[in-house]
């Protein structure tokens, strides 16, 4: 198995998934926050789209 340590590329794979992974965490909550909003207030409308 490949240790971070010892493999550079291995390192900066880690920090890119972990940013992208961040990323979509954020995106993913504002557009369920998003939904959860206009499902509350607007009920009629979003059963219907």
């Amino acid at each position: 198995m490949f240790q971070s340590s010892d493999h550079p590329f291995i390192q900066v794979a880690d920090l890119i998934a972990g940013v992208l992974k961040n990323q979509m965490k954020i995106i993913y909550l504002s557009l369920l926050k998003r939904n959860v909003f206009l499902q509350e207030f607007f009920p009629i409308k979003t059963m219907v789209e």
